[in-house]
């Protein structure tokens, strides 16, 4: 997926320590009906304009790719009849043209047939700088975009691109209900949209629930499911009561706090999977002092992620390195993780300048060491980390303070009041959930800064955008390698953020719930069965 898929923890609370066998399902539920909670609530159900994980899940249920990702790599067509590859023709020799030819039996909600000219217009809304969308990759990569016929749509690319069909048209959208437009960013269908997925939209009760029915002409086949409502809930305690009783089937996205207190839910149990996902403090390196790449060092040295891993992640994850996990092929086994280092981190800090003062807070010109976090209201397990790692930093005479905001106006778009894309912040703690290629140039590569894009740390490397290029403009896995191996040296040198654990993909289900498991991830949604 191209643009930055963003995960964030909600409240976990530590209750229900004894849970005893769940009663039966409420009688009124329709049969065929699966409910999935989340513990926050979209902005947009546009999917252009998405900037959280959980409204890329809903667009997910609503929308079709051309083609999607398994977590090994393999592909799968939907919109696309075939997956383009060098073999058949459909990538050139030079890497540079794609050919895609669609699906003919494929319809909008509303009855009207799915074209190429729905794969143009999504492009050129990709890229309309009007819209607020909050990336442009790989869509900036395209020079021209052909259309021959209604079934066929041919790709220029400026340069080879290797991520180019994991990322590109991870939704399209419909030309005819949205041509012609100045922009969509307030328009009525990022409320009420028209996909060709496998559920159609059917209302959105704000702050309570998302009610989708099944698409029955679904051109993938019939789904298993007749209605999917998603409820959002104000925090994961409540989620989880909720799966409990059997008001729900589907805790989405838990945080591993929650996770560990499924405890002996009957009828329910953990999903995991392996997730190009990786949480820490995000570190703004525009604002004073975090400007000063010693003083992000030493912060660095300063945090404990084996202590944060075993005493918040609840076993969910693993330590990081840096931000490309073991799982993918891409990683390199000789990178070291930046070590716990308390007496290092303080020389570190000596060294740039910061003196003790009489409280015990370091000071530099008579300016104190405090610095602020945010981080997602109600945001049980993100807490509990930033609350470690204050102590942490507490004890190298840093003082840092959580602030908790509403996790919708921390993803929002600049123009939205949007905190991290606007750059309004110091640190914040979350995850960013990136599909499986090891491409994470929209985080950190200059031509994505924010706003306009999703490098929000606004870290600009002149060598990690070198060796970045290098990795996208080769499709060999060897090359690609050898070139991410080189910027995860550099953001572990350069710490634009603190990398404390690759969490593992959790999902709480219903043992009811079948069908959604495709070779270690989640199937596509038509496949869901209760």
């Amino acid at each position: 997926m191209g643009q930055r898929i963003l995960r964030f923890f909600v409240t976990a609370a530590l209750v229900l320590a004894s849970l005893g066998a769940a009663p039966p399902r409420h009688s009124w539920t329709i049969p065929g009906t699966l409910r999935v909670a989340l513990a926050s609530s979209p902005n947009t159900l546009n999917p252009i304009l998405t900037t959280q994980l959980i409204e890329n899940f809903i667009a997910s249920l609503i929308f079709d790719k051309l083609i999607a990702t398994r977590p090994d790599g393999s592909f799968i067509p939907e919109l696309a009849a075939a997956v383009p590859s060098l073999d058949n023709g459909g990538i050139s020799r030079d890497g540079r043209t794609i050919t895609i030819h669609l699906r003919r039996n494929v319809r909008w909600h509303d009855g009207q047939p799915f074209t190429s000219a729905d794969v143009a217009f999504t492009q050129a809304a990709r890229m309309n700088p009007a819209n607020n969308v909050s990336d442009h990759v790989p869509y900036d990569r395209v020079v021209r975009l052909d259309t021959p016929d209604r079934y066929t749509v041919v790709v220029h690319l400026s340069k080879p691109y290797a991520p180019f069909l994991a990322k590109w048209m991870t939704a399209v959208l419909p030309a005819h209900l949205l041509a012609g437009k100045h922009d969509l960013n307030r328009d009525p269908f990022n409320a009420a949209p028209v996909g060709t997925g496998p559920f159609r939209f059917v209302r959105w009760e704000r702050g309570r629930q998302i009610v989708l029915d099944a698409n029955p002409g679904y051109a993938l086949g019939k789904p298993g499911l007749q209605r999917v409502i998603v409820e959002l809930m104000s925090d994961e305690n409540s989620e989880l009561i909720a799966l409990r009783t059997h008001e729900i089937d589907w805790v989405y996205e838990p945080s591993p706090l929650t996770a560990r207190n499924l405890g002996s839910v009957a009828g329910a149990h953990v999903e995991q999977f392996d997730t190009n996902d990786v949480f820490g403090l995000w570190l703004n390196v525009t604002q004073t002092p975090l400007d000063d790449v010693r003083v992000r060092r030493a912060l660095a040295y300063a945090v404990d992620r084996v202590a944060l891993v075993k005493d918040v992640a609840a076993g969910f994850a693993d330590p990081a390195v840096a931000d490309i996990p073991s799982y993918l092929a891409a990683f390199d086994p000789a990178l070291r993780p930046i070590p716990y280092d308390p007496a290092k981190a303080r020389a570190m800090l000596r060294a740039a300048g910061w003196m003790p003062g009489p409280d015990g807070i370091l000071r530099k010109n008579g300016r104190p060491l405090a610095l602020t976090c945010i981080v997602g209201t109600g945001n049980g397990a993100a807490t509990a980390a930033t609350i470690q790692i204050a102590a942490m930093l507490q004890a190298i005479g840093v003082d840092l303070s959580i602030k908790p905001v509403q996790a919708n106006l921390m993803f929002a778009p600049a123009a939205a009041g949007g905190l991290l894309e606007s750059g309004h912040f110091q640190l914040t703690w979350h995850g960013y959930f990136l599909w499986d290629d090891p491409d994470d140039s929209i985080l950190y590569a200059c031509s994505a800064l924010a706003p306009g894009g999703q490098n929000t740390v606004r870290f600009c490397n002149a060598g990690f955008d070198r060796w970045t290029n290098v990795a996208l403009t080769h499709y060999d896995l060897p090359t690609r390698k050898r070139a991410y191996a080189h910027t995860q040296r550099i953001l572990l040198d350069q710490v634009p953020v603190i990398f404390v654990w690759w969490q593992h993909g959790l999902h709480l289900m219903s043992d009811d719930l079948h069908g959604v498991r495709d070779r270690d991830g989640l199937s596509l949604p038509y496949r869901w069965s209760l």
